[in-house]
């Protein structure tokens, strides 16, 4: 068992699937954005799903028009999608009876914390949680400690005020720290390219999943 939920990806083939879920993460993310270093195609998506169980599938987009995103939805049997920072609100709420939504928060080194909180408030309403993404722009939990370009005061507030999936650099011997500051829903866990088909090294994901154990 987890101290806290695990988004794992994006996933790009079955060696980490079947690795995260044995690790009991709770989301196995893929990428559908097809201009995406991560881009996965929906039959290897398929493919995996005959592999693994125990574990929600979750599909990213970006500027889908609602329709195709639903209707990839119900032909990959995703549990979730994810939508970026585009998506129109409009999307959403065309979305929102068809299938559960995540929204990502990418945040900028310029973003303050009146930024960020209107954000959290307007999508609020429509998605189960937020991926708030600190990765994208190299932004560290170091950073944060130094009030930089947000404090770790204010994510506590946020954390504490809406179901946040922290996306950002992880170094085990910070993890403890990090978990006992925030109530965090979950942690985004990134995936990576196999070294050679069907073999990959997971040291570096063990030390931080170890530390999560209880």
């Amino acid at each position: 068992m987890l101290r806290t939920k695990i988004l794992a990806g994006p996933i790009s083939n079955l060696t980490d699937a079947r690795y995260f879920a044995a690790r009991e993460a709770e989301w196995l993310l893929f990428d559908f954005d097809p201009t995406s270093e991560s881009f996965i195609e929906p039959r290897a998506v398929s493919a995996i799903r005959e592999w693994v169980d125990g574990v929600k599938m979750v599909g990213a987009f970006q500027l889908e028009e609602a329709y195709e995103i639903r209707e990839a939805a119900e032909r990959l049997q995703l549990d979730v999608v994810l939508l970026g920072m585009a998506t129109p609100v409009e999307t959403v709420i065309d979305l929102q009876l068809a299938v559960p939504v995540l929204k990502e928060i990418v945040v900028e080194r310029t973003t303050t914390p009146a930024d960020l909180t209107s954000l959290l408030e307007t999508w609020t309403p429509f998605v189960q949680f937020f991926v708030l993404n600190f990765t994208k722009n190299g932004i560290t939990w170091t950073m944060l400690n130094e009030d930089y370009p947000l404090s770790v005061g204010f994510l506590k507030k946020c954390c504490s005020t809406f179901s946040i999936v922290l996306s950002i650099d992880l170094q085990p011997e910070m993890l403890n720290n990090m978990l006992n500051v925030l109530h965090l829903y979950g942690l985004h866990v990134t995936g990576s390219v196999e070294e050679i088909i069907g073999y990959k090294s997971f040291d570096e994901w063990d030390a931080i999943l170890d530390v999560l154990e209880v």
